[in-house]
């Protein structure tokens, strides 16, 4: 990982190569914030083809949600500008209209992948660039840790995923803390936006960052972030290679679907132990998108306890 601000350039540039996607249009999520700006920025720099920032629009926060709005407006400019280069800028209506058994967090989520897919296919782009960071890896693996998240939802980030068919969404910063990238940003005479929700503390995610991360930090150093984003990656290929073996298992299991109900072999069901069945029924859960706000691993354990134990 570069050591100063100013070899982050020579990173991207890498990290471009090895995307091969010059000549291609690319997609950058921004929101005014220091991450997205920096990410957007390195992108006008390097990227040898058109680009678009794409900013989703919640309008959760009122007069601030327009400021955003206006201020990405005033960087596109400055961008081109600077760069004597046309870049595009989507304004996506990312209004969260129901929230189908989800907090506010995860339906957010929900639409702005939805928006940023969409996007992608009206304008032919298969790359999507986020400006995740090192601390948002932190924070999320100690949010789904405190929630409960068993060990396949518990794992961090990943640096890549795929968005829709054929689209992919990239983190290229996600081993870059948020002071580095700030720093960046001071080099290179560039402004950003801040949060205010940022700072309330009855979010979980601020919780953490601002009551758990910061101590932290201040006690140990920066290196206990890197030790955390370490574990958590750990914790993602457990997690995959579990995966495996529960799709495996499900493919032996499952018999066809009698209209939306999901059908197993009870036969082969009953052989099964309690902490497994119960690792197949929230892997159906996510597939078949059931609502799951309020589901825990208590309540698959209890699902898998109840079936086993051969009632009527």
């Amino acid at each position: 990982m570069p050591k100063h601000p100013y070899q982050l350039d020579s990173f991207f540039k890498m990290l471009l190569e090895k995307l091969n996607v010059h000549g291609m249009p690319l997609i950058v999520a921004c929101s005014g914030g220091g991450d997205s700006v920096a990410l957007a920025y390195l992108a006008c720099k390097y990227h040898q083809g058109n680009l678009f920032l794409a900013y989703v629009q919640h309008q959760l926060r009122g007069d601030e949600s327009q400021a955003d709005e206006g201020f990405l407006k005033q960087f596109v400019n400055e961008l081109s500008s600077r760069h004597q280069r046309s870049i595009g800028l989507h304004i996506l209506d990312g209004r969260l209209t129901e929230l189908k058994g989800r907090g506010i967090e995860a339906a957010a989520r929900a639409v702005r992948r939805k928006e940023l897919a969409g996007l992608a296919e009206r304008i032919g782009s298969g790359t999507v660039l986020m400006g995740h960071n090192l601390n948002d890896q932190v924070e999320t693996f100690l949010m789904r840790l405190v929630r409960g998240a068993g060990p396949m939802a518990l794992g961090g980030i990943k640096p890549r995923a795929v968005l829709s068919e054929g689209v992919f969404v990239h983190r290229p910063l996600l081993q870059f803390d948020r002071e580095f990238l700030r720093k960046y940003l001071v080099s290179e005479r560039l402004v950003w936006r801040e949060d205010s929700s940022n700072q309330l503390c009855r979010f979980t995610r601020n919780f953490i960052r601002l009551k758990l991360i910061e101590p932290l930090v201040m006690q140990f150093g920066k290196r206990v972030l890197q030790r955390i984003s370490n574990h958590a990656q750990w914790t993602t290929r457990q997690a995959e290679t579990q995966l495996e073996e529960i799709k495996l298992t499900l493919s032996r299991l499952e018999l066809p679907k009698a209209g939306p109900k999901v059908v197993l072999s009870k036969a082969l069901v009953e052989k099964m132990a309690v902490r497994k069945l119960s690792d197949i029924f929230h892997f159906i859960w996510k597939r078949e998108n059931w609502p799951s706000k309020d589901l825990t691993r208590a309540h698959l354990l209890g699902m898998a306890r109840f079936i086993l134990r051969n009632n009527p």
